[in-house]
């Protein structure tokens, strides 16, 4: 053990004896083996494998409570390219969302959004399931983007109310490099006691739209859906304040509300609920807006889910069931990238580094 610090210290001083110049070479020389090799090492040059089929398992858990009976509907709503860009399916790109120029915030809204209109429009899911004794549901799916809608439990005294999220997969391990093909989900679920009377909802129109407040429509056809159907219309306009209450529903029923005949050349629609209260946020879109670069939805877009790496089996901490949105985000600050194409970026890093290698060599031979 003695000899192999000496060993060390002595390659140090070594190190530190040679010219100025003669060690930055070597730290180059280090700097490109790292930066190829390790990370080559860690499994970032590593591709999608197309046609594998990816595990997804949904496990519904609250207060340590299995619940079971929970029903999903799985959406394949687009692909990532190979440009790393989300490219929507129709009809989901005829919708007024906009999730590749959105955050993680976004996505909460836009799920809400995306559920009422695939509600309203009787959408097929790809794929339906409901969970088991043991709170879980599996999927067999391919590699896209999905859209995960659940369907509100209701017993004879509670209600548990699962959250819709975003899924792109496979999913990128950022610990590992990997990519994921066995994938679980916990998705946030909440649960409150069903009132004893019928309850009221009230809607809200928000705009953000300014100084274009000229653009607005005169008017705002709405729907309440019930369980998916149609249970009553109503219009928003200025002379009502843009809101509407609905009163003396049955506490038992799922609601939602959707919004009709958007201009989706001019506005994309936030859908937020806040107990007995939907407010629905139109945002416009200036003409000509550039396109931000797109990012891809949370695997995030789902936040609650956890993976184990296809090539050790090994389990990754597990997120809780319910944790609060902001404790995931600190944990994730980072999106899932599907597409990154990171051998090509190592391979050009690692020539940038060589040429400035090259350049020092020749400058330090003309000086000799």
């Amino acid at each position: 053990m003695k000899s192999g610090k000496n060993t060390f210290f002595t390659a140090l001083l070594a190190f530190f004896s040679f010219e100025s110049r003669t060690r930055s070479l070597y730290l180059l020389f280090f700097s490109f083996f790292v930066l190829v090799f390790g990370t080559s090492f860690l499994g970032y040059g590593e591709q999608i494998i197309p046609g594998k089929p990816i595990h997804l398992s949904i496990d519904s858990e609250i207060e340590s409570q299995k619940l079971e009976g929970i029903q999903y509907s799985i959406y394949k709503i687009g692909e990532i390219d190979e440009h790393n860009t989300l490219v929507m399916n129709a009809p989901f790109s005829a919708y007024p969302i906009d999730i590749k120029n959105s955050n993680s915030e976004d996505w909460n809204h836009y799920s809400e959004s995306l559920k009422s209109f695939v509600l309203g429009d009787a959408v097929a899911p790809l794929y339906t399931g409901e969970s088991n004794s043991q709170g879980e549901v599996q999927f067999s799916l391919q590699k896209g983007v999905y859209f995960i809608l659940p369907k509100d439990l209701v017993t004879e005294e509670v209600r548990y109310t699962t959250a819709a999220f975003f899924l792109s997969l496979p999913e990128l391990d950022f610990d590992s490099g990997h990519y994921l093909y066995d994938v679980q989900s916990f998705p946030k679920i909440k649960k409150e006691k069903l009132p004893p009377k019928p309850i009221s909802i009230t809607v809200f129109k928000l705009w953000e739209d300014p100084g274009a407040e000229t653009e607005r429509p005169k008017t705002i056809e709405i729907d309440l859906l019930a369980e998916g159907l149609l249970k009553e219309s109503a219009v928003l306009k200025e002379e009502n304040n843009w809101r509407i209450q609905f009163p003396n529903l049955d506490p038992s029923k799922e609601y939602t509300v959707v919004e009709k005949n958007v201009d989706v050349e001019k506005y994309t629609v936030k859908l937020r609920e806040d107990g007995r209260n939907f407010f629905l946020q139109n945002t416009y879109i200036p003409p000509g807006r550039p396109e931000k670069e797109p990012k891809e939805p949370p695997g995030g877009m789902d936040k609650e889910s956890k993976k184990e790496t296809p090539s050790s089996g090994e389990e990754k901490k597990r997120e809780k069931p319910g944790e609060s949105e902001g404790e995931r985000n600190l944990k994730k600050e980072k999106l899932p990238q599907t597409g990154q194409p990171w051998n090509v970026v190592m391979m050009f890093s690692g020539a940038g580094i060589v040429c400035i290698m090259l350049g020092s060599v020749i400058q330090w031979k003309k000086k000799q």
